[in-house]
């Protein structure tokens, strides 16, 4: 049986544990946040039961502090980390950096 793989965009993650997205019905503003979030085009003409049965984001792209007791995911949780088109910090410091640098063309 093939492994549950995670939604959000360029992340191929089986291993870590997975989360369903919010239900739609009952939490539709944060529903559609994630899926903004997840930025999987073809999730997007889905209906969200469909979405909400069948896929998942991997812990990866949650903060600690997105989880309570018994390593539960709040309610009011989103994916925040390792999201495509967001630079890490340290990336964006580097390309700061390195923007004094002259080029020696040859």
């Amino acid at each position: 049986m093939p492994g549950i793989y995670c939604t959000v965009e360029g992340c191929w993650d089986s291993k870590e544990s997975k989360h369903r997205f919010p239900n739609s019905n009952i939490y539709p503003e944060l529903f559609r946040k994630w899926l903004d979030l997840c930025n999987k085009k073809a999730l997007f003409d889905l209906p969200p039961n469909l979405v909400y049965s069948n896929y998942r984001v991997c812990r990866l792209h949650f903060a600690e502090e997105d989880f309570g007791r018994n390593n539960r995911l709040l309610k009011t949780a989103y994916p925040k980390l390792r999201l495509p088109g967001i630079m890490p910090a340290t990336v964006s410091f580097i390309s700061i950096s390195l923007s004094n640098t002259k080029l020696l063309v040859l």
